[in-house]
């Protein structure tokens, strides 16, 4: 079996760790930028109907806004779950990379 070269491999797997978090934050950036753009959507929507509705009909349509905080709670409890998860699993495979080069340092990993 051939060696492979592991301080090599360490290398390569903190760049797709560190490039990971960065598409991590790309991604919350990206999905508070679409929670802003349903905000805007829901109000259009509700403004398009105030001249058809009254406002008491338009306010049961629409929960008198709870609507709107019912879906952007959901958003936010799932991306904060997920935030969670996606640096849970990078952490972890960032301490089992550290303790493999640590290894491979002191000799113990050839």
């Amino acid at each position: 079996m051939e060696k492979i070269f592991f301080r090599d491999i360490a290398h390569l797997s903190y760049a797709i760790l560190i490039i990971s978090l960065i598409v991590l934050v790309y991604l919350v950036v990206e999905l508070k930028s679409k929670m802003n753009r349903f905000e805007i959507q829901c109000n259009e929507i509700k403004n398009y109907y105030a001249d058809l509705l009254d406002p008491e009909d338009l306010n049961k349509i629409f929960k008198e806004g709870k609507f709107l905080e019912e879906n952007l709670g959901y958003i936010k409890k799932r991306r904060k779950c997920l935030v969670i998860s996606w640096i849970a699993v990078v952490s972890i495979l960032m301490l089992v990379t550290l303790y493999l080069n640590y290894l491979y340092m002191q000799g113990a990993v050839k």
